[in-house]
């Protein structure tokens, strides 16, 4: 049973067109690495030097022996007139050791805003890299090598495959708006479109339309409200749209001041995934370093397979702040 359910959650994130339910994989913790989020965001900032940062993913772990991971990395840097912002990042998804996917992204960002005001902010960005899709075909079985008992390997499958490994262009760009004019609250919203070119996705050879990877439709936004010296409150939302599937998420943060002269902030947050997952989190925010765990619980149908285990994340940011700050 857990073979065939790895099978078809492999077979939904490689084969898929932009007729079925081909998507992205995600973070819960879907803002800590905000390069990742909006191409826009690259490097808008003016406190730290620059930002680094590291999550990973676990998941589905009940229903594989082999579970599903994703890795991300990024780095992202204001050059010194303010206006431009520069970084990249890569990700590594691994399905089950089937199938894998490397994403390795450039990217920029343009405050059009003057940038000596924080009461209205509007930002550009641009990203150009590539995506490796890889399938190892010595893990898959079809149903032509099913003989009435089981798979059987030495069976022909019957399946033709143009390639087992392919690259693909990625472009991304982004708007960001966030608005300071109130005292101690902070809204914004941003927008993102991935997978401009909407590259060809497939691997098997076909004589119908070739298979192409969904264009992903970000939208995020939310409030950032300092209730005194000691308490910070968040709001954010998600939603995201490729192809014909969705995902809408919402949620909170809090934050609280521990200890001013090392700066340390603990942190907790409660988001909810409609129709998937509960996601409960911890962390501790420690001079320059922030450290953050979350847990997904499966609200899902999917919870008759996985006993309500869901995916582990962990991530860890690194953003020195400037001396004249």
């Amino acid at each position: 049973m857990k073979n065939t359910l790895v099978i078809i959650l492999t077979f939904v994130l490689a084969f898929s067109s932009n007729k079925g339910m081909a998507q992205d994989y995600h973070f819960s913790q879907f803002d800590v690495l905000p390069v990742r989020l909006n191409p826009a965001l690259t490097g808008m900032f003016k406190d730290y030097a620059y930002k680094s940062g590291a999550i990973y993913r676990n998941q589905w772990r009940a229903l594989s022996v082999k579970p599903f991971s994703t890795f991300s990395l990024s780095y992202e840097m204001p050059l010194k007139n303010d206006r431009w912002g520069i970084g990249a990042y890569m990700t590594n998804y691994d399905g089950a050791k089937i199938y894998n996917e490397f994403n390795l992204v450039i990217s920029g960002a343009y405050r059009i805003t003057k940038p000596d005001q924080d009461i209205h902010i509007l930002t550009s960005g641009l990203q150009a890299g590539f995506i490796n899709k890889n399938i190892n075909d010595k893990e898959l079985t079809f149903n032509n090598q099913y003989d009435g008992g089981g798979f059987n390997t030495d069976l022909a499958s019957m399946e033709t495959f143009d390639r087992f490994s392919k690259f693909m262009p990625e472009i991304n760009l982004g708007l960001y708006y966030e608005y300071g004019g109130v005292d101690d609250l902070r809204l914004f919203a941003g927008f993102s479109l991935y997978h401009i070119t909407s590259p060809k996705n497939q691997f098997i050879e076909s004589t119908v339309d070739p298979s192409r990877l969904p264009r992903r439709f970000v939208l995020h936004g939310g409030a950032v409200y300092k209730i005194n010296p000691d308490y910070t409150v968040s709001l954010k939302t998600r939603e995201m749209w490729q192809g014909k599937a969705s995902e809408y998420y919402f949620g909170g943060e809090i934050e609280y001041l521990y200890e001013r002269k090392t700066n340390t902030r603990v942190l907790g947050a409660v988001y909810y995934r409609v129709k998937d997952a509960l996601v409960l989190g911890a962390g501790i925010e420690y001079k320059n370093l922030t450290f953050m765990m979350s847990y997904d619980i499966t609200t899902s149908s999917l919870n008759n397979y996985n006993n309500g285990y869901g995916g582990l994340e962990f991530s860890i940011k690194f953003a020195p702040r400037l001396l004249s700050n």
